[in-house]
C-alpha cells in the first residue's frame, strides 16, 4: 500500500474527529538503472480508493496519479526527486493538482542519514463540492471550489537510520512555508519503518 493509516483531524473550525484514511496501491518501474553513475529513473502510477471515513475528510473520490521519480548519489549525498499528477475520477468531486517532492540526505555516520526535504503542490482545477479556498494537501482531496492556481510549499527535517540489514527507521518534522491561515496544516511529524524482504 502507498497510502493507508488512521488520522486525527483537528481543524479548529469543525469538531475534532478521526477515522481511517483512503487506501491506495501502485506500481513502479525503473526505466534506467545506472550503477556506474548511481542514477535511477523510475515511473509508475497510484490508484486511491474512496474507502476512508468522512470524519477524517476521506472517502470523497477515487484518484489516479501517474508519477516520475529520479534518484542520484554523490559520495555520501543522496538526492531523490518526484513529480506526480493527481487526477480525480470525478472532476466535480475532486481537484486536479501537480505535486513535487525533493529530498536530500547525507551519511553523517555509518547507516545514519540526516535529511532535508522540500514539497510543493500546485492546483490546476477547482472542484465543486465545498466552497473553500484550501485543499487537504497530500492527505486527501475534498473538492474545494476556490483553489485553482494556488500553490502550497513546505519543508521538513529528519533522519533515516538503517537499524540492520533489512530494516530502517525514519522520522521527519514538516512545516509550511507560508502563513498557517492560508492552509490546513500547521506542522506534522512522520515516523516510518521499512522492512525489506
Amino acid at each position: 500500500a502507498t497510502k493507508d493509516g488512521y488520522s486525527k483531524v483537528r481543524t479548529g473550525v469543525t469538531p475534532d474527529s478521526d477515522g481511517w484514511n483512503d487506501f491506495a496501491i501502485g506500481l513502479k518501474y525503473a526505466f534506467i538503472v545506472d550503477h556506474a553513475n548511481d542514477f535511477i529513473l523510475s515511473g509508475g502510477f497510484r490508484w486511491e480508493w474512496d474507502n476512508g471515513n468522512a470524519f477524517a475528510l476521506q472517502g470523497n473520490e477515487h484518484e489516479f496519479s501517474p508519477f516520475v521519480s529520479v534518484a542520484k548519489s554523490w559520495d555520501k549525498f543522496n538526492f531523490i526527486g518526484a513529480l506526480t499528477y493527481r487526477i480525480p475520477t470525478n472532476s466535480n468531486q475532486g481537484t486536479q493538482s501537480i505535486v513535487w517532492n525533493l529530498h536530500l540526505d547525507y551519511e553523517l555516520f555509518p547507516d545514519f542519514y540526516p535529511l532535508v526535504e522540500v514539497h510543493g503542490i500546485h492546483w490546476l482545477t477547482d472542484g465543486a463540492r465545498l466552497p473553500l479556498s484550501v485543499e487537504y494537501l497530500d492527505v486527501g482531496n475534498i473538492g474545494s471550489s476556490r483553489v485553482s492556481g494556488r500553490d502550497f510549499f513546505s519543508a521538513g527535517f529528519g533522519f533515516r537510520w538503517n537499524v540492520c540489514k533489512n530494516t530502517s527507521v525514519g522520522a521527519t518534522w514538516e512545516f509550511p512555508l507560508e502563513a498557517s491561515s492560508q492552509n490546513v496544516q500547521s506542522s506534522r511529524a512522520t515516523l516510518n519503518v521499512v522492512i525489506g524482504l
